[in-house]
């Protein structure tokens, strides 16, 4: 009503403008004469609950989008990053996210929609730590594949209609898959499509500073995984290598999960860093952990010791079982346990790692790689199941998900294709 009703173009605009200056307003605590929680409540009544988003202009889902992310972050709920945000909640629980579902299937705008498709897949995909996991993206594909069916089902009484909300539909899934696999920066990335090795291949590839090297792969491993190759080379993350094909164009990271064949490369390739590729350091100026550091070996610590918080020897074996051989393991334990007799608790043991840092920092980083950790000190709680929380896999995995949407493009390919079959017929 708040806008359906404008006698002009110009009022219209005029709201969206405002509704921008008191989104602007939420984060800098210049709330004019409106409390912050009264904000919220006429975002939550007035603007959530608007009865149609059908005409929706771009300026007025820019300002929609702005109080979403502002209002979210006042919360807490979504907190400023490096690049761009993070989501520290679960999607569905972020204020205005049920709007924007409404938005992309409603508005006749297409711009409008990809807007609102391009929102809803950063929210699902630019998690923090604590609510990563696969029950998001299961969450997602769920409620995505509810309402296809549900259009599905009303495909015979509203034709048309229908089936342009489904390809919208479809083609939110679509991006929500290459977006999870694009962001996916976990070094044991299982990619589905690898599952089979295809045909070897040997790309030729220039390194940073010029180094030139040879790879024998094969043609059904994925971008993400030649990433992760050259990353070894490169001594990084594979999120941050940018590949470049023999034409000298960037090998976009949306393709990350797709085959080497699907993709076309071929050599000669160049791999570089990206620029904003961070140093992760360890420690503070005073050679102590950082508390992401502290809290990655207290985790450790938990993993391995026993019932009563202690760690023995054999214990703190199978922790270091990752380090070069030519380190003499049965000193360096000894060294561990020289003050402590038989057993650390995990103070100690979190010491022992720390007093390494001065002059050995390199052992503290080959435990925690050899454990999982990547560069930035995240890990991957299951390396061998970490492709089951992506979209691709829970749609390809899912018999009920699978069976339908064989049943729901038969049904478009058919709808698409009567109104060509009657012309045709009309014609003879």
């Amino acid at each position: 009503m708040l806008v359906s009703e404008a006698v002009t173009n110009k009022d219209t605009h005029a709201f969206y403008e405002f509704i921008k200056e008191i989104s602007n307003s939420i984060l800098t605590n210049n709330h004019y004469f409106y409390p912050i929680k009264d904000l919220i409540d006429f975002f939550r009544k007035s603007i959530c609950k608007q009865k149609a988003f059908t005409d929706l202009p771009i300026e007025g889902m820019e300002a929609i989008e702005s109080l979403i992310l502002n209002i979210n972050k006042h919360l807490n709920y979504i907190t400023e990053s490096a690049d761009d945000f993070r989501v520290n909640v679960p999607p569905n629980k972020l204020e205005g996210e049920e709007m924007l579902w409404r938005i992309m299937l409603e508005v006749q705008n297409e711009k409008v929609s990809m807007k609102a498709v391009e929102l809803l897949n950063k929210l699902y995909t630019k998690l923090s730590e604590q609510v990563q996991g696969p029950e998001i993206s299961i969450h997602f594909i769920e409620v995505a594949m509810e309402k296809l069916k549900e259009f599905y089902e009303q495909m015979s009484v509203k034709g048309l209609n229908r089936v342009m909300e489904i390809v919208k539909l479809l083609k939110l899934i679509d991006e929500m898959i290459d977006e999870s696999e694009a962001r996916e920066s976990n070094s044991q990335f299982v990619l589905i499509h690898s599952l089979v090795k295809g045909k070897k291949m040997n790309i030729e590839v220039t390194l940073n500073g010029g180094k030139q090297l040879t790879l024998q792969v094969h043609s059904k491993i994925t971008l993400w995984n030649l990433k992760a190759i050259l990353a070894e080379y490169l001594k990084a993350s594979p999120e941050y290598v940018t590949i470049w094909d023999k034409f000298s164009k960037v090998v976009n990271d949306r393709n990350n999960g797709k085959t080497l064949d699907t993709l076309k490369i071929e050599g000669p390739l160049r791999a570089l860093l990206k620029p904003a590729a961070p140093t992760v350091l360890l420690s503070t100026p005073e050679l102590k952990f950082i508390p992401k550091a502290s809290q990655a070996f207290a985790d450790i610590f938990h993993k391995f010791a026993g019932a009563n918080s202690k760690l023995d020897k054999t214990q703190f074996k199978n922790i270091i079982k990752g380090l070069n051989k030519n380190i003499d393991i049965s000193k360096f334990i000894s060294c561990a346990y020289d003050k402590n007799k038989d057993h650390l608790n995990q103070e100690q043991f979190v010491q022992y790692f720390e007093s390494l840092l001065k002059d050995n920092e390199d052992i503290v980083w080959i435990v925690l790689e050899s454990l999982g950790y990547d560069k930035e000190l995240r890990v991957s709680n299951s390396k061998e199941k970490s492709y089951q929380k992506f979209p691709r896999y829970i749609l390809a995995n899912n018999p009920k998900y699978f069976d339908f949407l064989f049943k729901l493009f038969g049904k478009l390919f058919f709808n698409l294709l009567r109104p060509q079959r009657r012309n045709i017929h009309r014609s003879e």
